[in-house]
């Protein structure tokens, strides 16, 4: 049975009328209001800080009202945006220098494990600056700067766009071009960095999602709008950004334009357009000698002379060839892998080109085509190379390629070649790949090496077409075998036995 309590003033704990303890059913910020309750169970730490007891018990509405005590920056926002007081100021001075700084940061070159941290920095200065002046448009700032506003809106829209584009946010970036794109043809504006800008991004947009003729619809316009102001005065419509805007800035992402479309046309299976572009961009390249990376530009040439080639163009391959040459003697000395793709390429030039006289020596009946000497014959490819600075000889010796038997005009005329002109071309490919062989040893360049051993044992097995004995045939099939005999382990052997045996009945029958 439950006793009786006796006082409660006396400091016991108070107890209810069936003398159950207070404690056990009241909650402690349900506790007479004569006691201050504790801060934590009736305010958010964010609405009021440092409140006595008295101050506590007020509600949250005479707080807010009378004390203005709640931190913004929660549910309010701390980074109101402020008011501007001198609008032209902001448009003529303090937007561009924002465009600038976020710029630099874009061009940084961030670590690997933080790749873009340079990226968001100049991603959060552009948000916070077209924050600014959206909140302009509720003002009207003056009609005299209506044009300056409308610029720099786009501005901020596409290096937005391309920041989101860099980050592989695309999404995002195609809202951000796009939306440049129509405030320049609601404002009537002809910028034509952002336009040529907007569409190179937009293209690269739809490449990476494979909508390849989507992409070229962006690029070609990109295209259209150089092209139909190269005949003018390019203006671009800013005197405030000179790193960023003008006549050299817009080369340089023209350039950019050409290289993105002949990507993309490779991609569509169009390859003389690819090549075209391919060309223009390489020559384009050119232009700014100062800046040209003179290893990828090299390694661009080989490519497109890999492509004429395949089309019987040896002038053009040769042009291509020529002006690699000419870009790797007028820098640094070349590491020996670049070194050795070049004089690589100018070996499958003389292979392409026995293998062209074969098979006119196969079939005798067919017509001699026209003279290689000719007119029809000389490249259409070409490459403004003045403005290169001048060669090196030491630097023109190391990539100087065997090629007596391609020397300008004087060419093996036509394509019935005699045993004597035959060989001559040969000399050339061979010397080349043993070049090659020694830059690329096995030793670390096991799949490179291995290959310039198969195209050589492939210049043997040309030559044999012009050999009229078997016992001269046999000594060139020989030559392919001690040339791969080393490297028994990494080529299947029994090609060149069957090989051998096919060349061996075929002369025995003769």
């Amino acid at each position: 049975a439950t006793k009786p309590i006796a006082d409660v003033e006396a400091g016991r704990t108070p107890m209810q009328a069936n003398g159950i303890p207070e404690a056990h059913t009241k909650f402690s910020w349900l506790e007479s209001r004569e006691r201050a309750p504790p801060e934590g169970h009736t305010n958010f730490s964010w609405g009021y800080v440092g409140c006595d007891a008295s101050q506590a018990s007020k509600t949250s509405c005479e707080r807010t009202a009378k004390d203005s005590v709640v931190k913004k920056g929660f549910l309010a926002s701390s980074s109101a945006t402020k008011p501007i007081a001198d609008v032209e100021k902001f448009l003529v001075e303090k937007v561009p220098g924002v465009l600038v700084k976020a710029m630099d940061l874009s061009l940084v070159e961030d670590p690997e494990n933080t790749p873009y941290k340079s990226k968001y920095e100049a991603r959060e200065l552009l948000k916070a600056t077209l924050a600014q002046l959206e909140s302009l448009k509720s003002r009207l700032p003056p009609p005299e700067m209506d044009a300056v506003f409308a610029e720099e809106m786009v501005r901020i829209h596409v290096m937005l766009g391309n920041n989101y584009i860099d980050t592989e946010e695309f999404s995002q970036g195609e809202k951000f071009l796009s939306s440049a794109l129509d405030l320049m043809k609601s404002a009537n504006l002809n910028l034509v960095p952002e336009l040529i800008d907007a569409n190179n991004h937009l293209g690269m947009l739809w490449c990476s999602r494979a909508e390849y003729s989507k992409a070229e619809s962006y690029l070609q316009q990109a295209r259209e709008i150089y092209l139909k102001q190269a005949s003018q005065s390019i203006n671009s419509g800013s005197t405030v950004l000179p790193a960023m805007h003008g006549p050299d800035y817009i080369e340089r992402i023209y350039t950019s334009t050409l290289f993105y479309l002949a990507q993309v046309y490779q991609h569509l299976n169009r390859a003389d357009d690819s090549a075209q572009f391919c060309q223009q961009t390489l020559n384009r390249q050119l232009l700014d000698a100062q800046s040209l990376n003179q290893e990828s530009w090299i390694t661009n040439a080989v490519q497109l002379s890999g492509y004429y080639l395949s089309s019987w163009r040896f002038a053009d391959s040769s042009a291509c060839l020529n002006a690699a040459e000419r870009v790797g003697c007028c820098g640094s000395a070349l590491e020996d892998e670049p070194r050795a793709k070049l004089i690589w390429a100018w070996a499958k030039l003389h292979i392409a080109r026995l293998n062209r006289a074969r098979e006119f020596l196969a079939n005798s009946s067919a017509p001699n085509p026209a003279d290689e000497t000719s007119d029809t014959a000389q490249p259409t490819v070409s490459f403004d190379l003045g403005r290169l600075p001048p060669n090196s000889e030491d630097l023109k010796a190391s990539l100087a390629a065997p090629r007596s038997s391609w020397d300008g005009r004087a060419r093996v005329c036509g394509w019935r070649w005699t045993y004597e002109q035959a060989c001559a071309v040969s000399r050339d490919a061979l010397d080349c790949l043993a070049t090659v062989r020694k830059l690329l040893p096995l030793d670390g360049f096991c799949t490179e090496n291995v290959q310039a051993i198969q195209d050589a044992t492939r210049v043997y097995k040309a030559l044999c077409d012009w050999v009229s004995n078997v016992d001269d045939a046999c000594k060139l099939l020989k030559r392919r075998i001690d040339l791969l005999e080393p490297v028994a382990d990494q080529v299947p052997f029994a090609f060149i036995v069957l090989d051998t045996q096919r060349v061996t009945e075929t002369k025995l029958l003769q």
